[in-house]
């Protein structure tokens, strides 16, 4: 998969990848809400042997203006053929800019355009609201509030 928007490159994970990607996976502020949590160089290369495969679930987004990863997407099918799972991680020093929604739009497109999926889905930690609302203004509707998920991390229990 390679797509291009306005201002992002959302391309295959590289080698070349690892040190942007350590700076924004190794930060505990960043990687707060995902099911990994930080992850130090050895976890690091683990999750490079998973994603340098052809058929990897993550995908990198690079600024065109500047060479930059500032983050990645996953975009993978789940239950079945027909429904895609996607997530995403920006960079602390690069939130705020639009960049998740942008290249969100643009994998949604994908998806029921190319991929011909019939639906998207996506989860994430009650407490996290920006990637929540997110999903609202990518017109994801909240089907489920799961009192306690991701395991790995801590049971998140809500009232």
């Amino acid at each position: 998969m390679y797509i291009i928007t306005k201002r992002l490159i959302l391309r295959r994970v590289g080698k070349e990848d690892s040190d942007a990607i350590y700076d924004y996976m190794s930060n505990k502020k960043t990687s707060l809400y995902i099911e990994q949590g930080c992850l130090n160089r050895t976890q690091l290369a683990l999750f490079f042997e998973d994603n340098l495969k052809e058929n990897a679930k993550c995908h990198v987004i690079e600024e065109i203006q500047t060479g930059k990863v500032v983050g990645h997407m996953m975009f993978y099918p789940c239950f079945g053929n027909h429904t895609n799972e996607i997530g995403w991680i920006i960079n602390e020093k690069y939130q705020l800019r639009g960049y998740a929604f942008e290249v969100s739009a643009a994998l949604f497109s994908y998806g029921f355009n190319d991929l011909n999926v019939h639906r998207i889905i996506a989860t994430c930690q009650p407490e996290n609201k920006a990637s929540y609302q997110l999903m609202e203004k990518l017109g994801m509707v909240r089907e489920a509030h799961f009192r306690q998920c991701i395991p790995k991390i801590r049971w998140c229990v809500v009232g």
